[in-house]
């Protein structure tokens, strides 16, 4: 998932975990010294000592060599080791060296309530690694789990399977109803991914409601990503009352990538419902357009109006160039006209083309450009 997306406390955790990974493998480039250990009886006291970067090495020791003793050693340091993110490498490194034959020992983690939610989580993810039945029949069952960690490998490991679409009805519930923000951020994010058209009312239902930014933002995502026109009402409706920059920003380039020019005309242009979505979004765009507090968002409505191309669009467009001060989104502004190829824009982009801002200039004069050339 996108670390953008993440809201401050998962980000938090996220680089936490990275600290501590970059402990576990550092170990990996540290010279020459272990690639010249190969006794088994050796490694095995380095697994011993009181050093973690010791243990750390001996795992990737066990990895490299291959001794028949490998896979029991690397077992125990799972269940024993004191250290969480050594137990995760020694998961890891079972996973690559011995995936079809971990499923005892996943359960064993898996069902123990005792167990750290790390391991668990971990244990979670190796499941999507192996990818047999008896792993995915153990996948749908950690999509129940009460554990954030857990759940969240869950969603993301079960879509990864062919049979995924079993899954399906549980990850759009923990959309619809879990607490955990994290949870239903990404359970917006893996339905997206797939492109899941049955979510589409429960997208739209969260993008209005859901108290979580996030949540929203990835359900705007996951709507551009659907690409249904049926959609354009709501977005629209999102686009005026969001109160994120970030979310109000996606959702316009959802409304451009919707309602694209190229793609609406090989469609049918002329549809009813079609135009009827084209207007609603062209009136929520350029109304944004003109009012957003934020330079980021009025920058993306330009853009996802020169993506529509609807002529209604042109006057909201000159009037956001006479009166907005910011040069990226005038810059964008002039690219929307130049896309239009109205003339009637003709005299704000010559305006335009002698600003002080070189980024300003250059989209202007390649706008007059384009509507000289489209009415020759």
């Amino acid at each position: 998932m996108d670390f953008l997306f993440l809201d401050e406390k998962h980000k938090r955790n996220i680089m936490k975990k990275k600290s501590l990974v970059g402990l576990i493998y550092v170990t990996e480039t540290s010279g020459s010294e272990k690639e010249e250990i190969k006794d088994l009886h050796q490694i095995e006291m380095m697994l011993k000592s009181n050093v973690s970067a010791k243990r750390v090495q001996a795992i990737h020791l066990l990895r490299q060599n291959d001794f028949p003793e490998s896979i029991d050693l690397l077992q125990n340091i799972v269940l024993t080791d004191s250290q969480v993110p050594i137990q995760e490498l020694a998961l890891i490194s079972l996973v690559v060296t011995n995936p079809q034959n971990l499923m005892q020992l996943l359960k064993k983690l898996y069902n123990d309530s005792s167990e750290k939610k790390e391991i668990r989580a971990r244990v979670v993810w190796a499941l999507s690694q192996i990818k047999t039945e008896e792993a995915f029949e153990l996948l749908k069952e950690a999509l129940d789990d009460k554990t954030e960690e857990v759940l969240y490998w869950a969603i993301v490991g079960s879509i990864s399977f062919e049979s995924f679409p079993e899954v399906l009805s549980k990850i759009r519930k923990l959309l619809a109803d879990s607490r955990q923000s994290f949870i239903r951020q990404t359970a917006a994010w893996a339905l997206g991914s797939i492109r899941d058209s049955d979510a589409k009312e429960l997208f739209e239902k969260q993008l209005l409601h859901d108290p979580h930014p996030s949540v929203k933002l990835l359900c705007a995502l996951a709507l551009s990503r659907l690409d249904n026109f049926t959609s354009v009402p709501t977005l629209s409706e999102a686009l005026q009352k969001d109160a994120n920059e970030m979310t109000r920003r996606e959702i316009a380039y959802a409304l451009g990538s919707i309602l694209a020019y190229q793609k609406i005309k090989s469609q049918n242009l002329e549809n009813l419902l079609v135009r009827d979505s084209i207007t609603t979004a062209v009136r929520s765009l350029s109304k944004t357009l003109l009012r957003d507090q934020s330079y980021i968002v009025r920058r993306s409505c330009a853009e996802a109006l020169g993506k529509i191309r609807d002529k209604s669009a042109v006057k909201h467009l000159i009037n956001a160039m006479t009166m907005d001060t910011n040069q990226f989104v005038r810059s964008e502004i002039a690219r929307a006209l130049g896309i239009m190829g109205d003339s009637s824009a003709i005299e704000i982009l010559t305006k335009a083309s002698r600003s002080q801002y070189r980024k300003i200039v250059e989209s202007a004069k390649k706008a007059l450009q384009q509507i000289r050339e489209s009415s020759e």
